[in-house]
């Protein structure tokens, strides 16, 4: 099965009500193995085209902490860092971005965690990152310049700047993503985005 038709029984999952948080098992009741696939691309996000990773944002699915941070977390460095990158998953799954408040303070399933300290932190000083913590980063589609990411921002059309799928909910214990409760969805973004994925799959070989 294609990457295109997995992720549309994903899209029409979520659009009734369901999770993006899903055992690996998991299946449609028409046979899609949804939990495989999705946890596939979460442990893959880094080869994901950038289209198809937004259309996953849309969705309320971020990368897999660990697999962009693998351990062991042996030093009080480590597990900040680790700390920071869950709270950061959870932002980016609810608001679909990393322009966060100075003083936000995320609620995750490993306690609060003072996300807008550690973004500011490691922004005004990227040069004491280490590759891996700044690749980890930037899979979180990190915001270095706010000027620039709040142009980009103000730049879309406003049926897509309000097309994140607002939803109440909690974070998943074992795996610190959003389980999404009563997503509501602007189509005609999700549309948009979708078209954009297309093109780009057009000449690349298709199935992750």
């Amino acid at each position: 099965m294609t990457w295109r038709r997995t992720y549309a029984a994903a899209k029409a999952h979520v659009e009734a009500g369901g999770s993006v948080d899903l055992p690996g098992d998991w299946r449609t009741g028409d046979g899609v193995p949804l939990g495989q696939w999705l946890n596939r691309q979460r442990n893959r996000w880094r080869q994901l085209d950038p289209a198809q990773a937004q259309l996953l944002l849309e969705l309320g699915a971020t990368p897999d902490v660990d697999s962009l941070y693998p351990g062991p977390f042996v030093t009080p460095e480590r597990q900040e860092f680790r700390r920071g990158l869950i709270a950061a998953a959870a932002y980016l799954a609810r608001e679909g971005n990393l322009l966060v408040p100075r003083a936000h303070v995320e609620e995750t399933w490993i306690g609060p965690v003072r996300l807008g300290a550690f973004i500011l932190k490691h922004r005004r000083w990227p040069q004491k990152l280490t590759p891996q913590e700044r690749s980890a980063l930037e899979a979180m589609r990190m915001v270095w310049d706010v000027r620039l990411a709040r142009a980009a921002v103000a730049a879309r059309p406003p049926h897509e700047r309000a097309c994140r799928p607002r939803a109440t909910g909690r974070s998943d214990r074992l795996t610190g993503h959003r389980v999404m409760l009563r997503p509501r969805w602007s189509e005609s973004s999700s549309s948009s985005v979708m078209r954009s994925v297309l093109v780009s799959m057009a000449a690349a070989r298709p199935g992750r």
